[in-house]
């Protein structure tokens, strides 16, 4: 989901493809925010020239040091403001926050989006998490990092291996049933 509101201008991902972390997924025209990091850059130049001006003023004795701080909080302040600049700028394009294959999207380029709005999924198919529950009674049995093997309907002859990585805390009080999970690599991505 995009951390910003606009109009969207180009949509990088194709989907079903794989992207790496980082990739660009999506831009927002970001014409104003760029003038907004440019104006801010120019008043952080402007206070870059002030401030070294009362700093060779200082150290000649022509200036008051309430003069220097009053330069060096302008300059302080500019560089805060650039800052800002460039991350509201930054969030105008949405990347891949980890490695994956991404789903499916209904955006066109040109179309106006909502901050928040989900873009597509993005799953990181490498290793697959499983939830899933047992009778309360088997607890003594189970540990983390157990082994389990798993069946699936979409493979009824193949047995998934997998590692048990979390034992829930609590018991279920209406099914007396224990939350597991398991995490299965998965290199063919069956």
């Amino acid at each position: 989901m995009p951390e910003a509101s606009g109009r969207i201008t180009r949509i990088a991902f194709r989907p079903g493809a794989q992207v790496e972390r980082g990739d660009v997924l999506l831009e927002l025209d970001d014409r104003a925010e760029q003038a907004d990091l440019a104006a801010a850059e120019a008043t952080l130049a402007e206070a870059d020239a002030a401030f070294a001006r009362q700093e060779q003023l200082n150290a000649s004795g022509s200036s008051s040091d309430a003069a220097f701080q009053t330069a060096r909080a302008a300059q302080l302040r500019a560089q805060a403001e650039r800052d800002r600049a460039q991350v509201v700028l930054e969030d105008r394009l949405l990347r891949a926050p980890f490695s994956g294959v991404i789903g499916l999207t209904d955006l066109v380029e040109g179309q106006m989006l909502d901050s928040g709005t989900p873009i597509a999924t993005l799953d990181d198919l490498e290793v697959i998490e499983i939830d899933f529950g047992v009778p309360e009674t088997l607890l003594p049995r189970l540990a983390v990092g157990q082994g389990v093997q798993l069946r699936s309907s979409a493979w009824p002859d193949r047995v998934f291996d997998a590692t048990i990585s979390l034992v829930d805390t609590r018991v279920d009080a209406a099914t007396r049933s224990i939350a597991l999970r398991a995490q299965m690599p998965n290199p063919d991505r069956a």
